[in-house]
């Protein structure tokens, strides 16, 4: 799949990074906050209160935020949710929903504006729109092996 990000800032421009920053997002609370807890750079203690936001990058409603340190210049990156999850991940989430209620792009679009969140482009809502049936033909043989492998052990 093609790169789709949108930079919402350039990491040497200087500019208040945290004015670009704008609207609100859909992250995953557990996994955000594990991964600011887990930052640590050892070689001069430092934690997430050293950071500096630099730039986020989007694809859709996902979102990588990234952060320099101020006091050793390692960079980290903190994401929106877990990219190796097994779970539906928040675009075809959204895509799906869309799709089940018998909606569709122009009202992601105008759901987006009203929630004040960045939508996802049109070119990425129909490539997750083409990939929602083999995606819930998928979950459903899944559901089905786990459903007789749990009959089995009755």
């Amino acid at each position: 799949m093609p790169d789709l990000s949108i930079s919402t800032a350039e990491i040497d421009k200087p500019v208040n990074t945290w004015e670009s920053l704008e609207g609100r997002r859909i992250i995953d609370v557990r996994y955000v906050f594990e991964t600011i807890q887990s930052i640590k750079h050892l070689r001069f203690y430092c934690t997430f209160r050293d950071l500096k936001f630099s730039k986020e990058t989007r694809s859709g409603f996902f979102s990588s935020f990234y952060f320099v340190c101020k006091m050793c210049g390692a960079q980290e990156i903190v994401k929106s949710e877990n990219p190796n999850s097994q779970i539906v991940n928040v675009n075809m989430a959204m895509v799906s929903s869309i799709v089940n209620i018998g909606q569709g792009y122009s009202q992601l679009e105008e759901f987006s504006a009203t929630m004040n969140m960045p939508n996802m482009s049109n070119k990425l809502y129909q490539d997750f729109h083409n990939n929602i049936f083999k995606h819930l033909n998928d979950l459903a043989w899944k559901k089905c092996l786990l459903l007789d492998i749990s009959l089995l052990d009755i």
